[in-house]
């Protein structure tokens, strides 16, 4: 199960997403009047909460996860692809003949950069870490004296 997690993790948040959005209409649509427009603002607040914070979240922990794998850069791609559109595809492919299709397609590479940069934080973090101790330990080897 373990292997097959880096594949399933961005389909599972992204059916999460449509499960909370949905339950959150649903809610907004029993409490709210119908011809008030309070319940948009609080499915665009709902909505930047998942954007703007459990969307990082879950793309560093996923960063996180691929770290030890051979192929981690292909994953990083994969992640926020999947994610993407997943979140974006129904809108996206639907509004291709449309006038909404400028909209949409900005909003998608806004959704892959931001998914793309969150996943790769953890993957940079290591990889300086890693510069900055075989710095270390160079410039501490070459301070050192080796004679008998």
């Amino acid at each position: 199960m373990k292997k097959y997690k880096k594949f399933i993790y961005p389909f599972i948040l992204s059916l999460c997403f449509f499960v909370v959005y949905m339950i959150v209409a649903i809610v907004l649509n029993l409490v709210l009047p119908s011809d008030d427009y309070a319940g948009l603002a609080y499915a665009g607040i709902a909505l930047l909460i998942w954007v703007a914070i459990i969307l990082p979240i879950y793309c560093y922990k996923y960063g996180k996860m691929i770290l030890q794998e051979k192929h981690k850069r292909l994953f990083g791609f994969y992640n926020p692809l999947v994610v993407t559109l997943c979140h974006t595809g129904p809108f996206l492919f639907p509004a291709i003949s449309g006038s909404d299709f400028g909209v949409i397609f900005w909003i998608t590479v806004g959704l892959f950069i931001w998914t793309a940069m969150w996943t790769f934080a953890p993957l940079n973090s290591i990889q300086e870490q890693d510069d900055n101790h075989s710095a270390e330990t160079q410039e501490s080897c070459e301070t050192c004296d080796f004679e008998n």
